[in-house]
């Protein structure tokens, strides 16, 4: 997969990776997606970077949480308005959105 830094994946494999030490572990994995076999190669500390050289990414990283948690609550909505049943999203998008 290449490097990855924390908040890439999701949650419950970004905790588990934390606290692995390197080469290749006994078990996989499970996250949401399945299960993941894992191998970590190496570890670098990250360093904080210039607000101008993230300045994209940051800009990115907003739009998509707003986008996300807009089309959570209007999924929500749709499901309070017209009656669909079993519709189970995450709850990590907490807050209103729309009224």
């Amino acid at each position: 997969m290449g490097w990855l830094v924390p908040g890439q994946t999701v949650p419950e494999l970004d905790r588990a990776l934390q606290h692995l030490p390197e080469g290749l572990q006994q078990r996989p994995l499970a996250s949401r997606y399945g299960w993941h076999v894992v191998s970590i190669d190496q570890r670098r500390e990250g360093r904080a970077l210039p607000f101008d050289q993230v300045i994209d990414r940051v800009r990115h990283s907003l739009r998509e949480q707003a986008t996300r948690r807009a089309l959570r609550h209007y999924l929500l909505a749709l499901e309070s308005d017209i009656g669909v049943e079993g519709i189970v999203l995450d709850d990590d998008a907490g807050g209103s959105l729309m009224q």
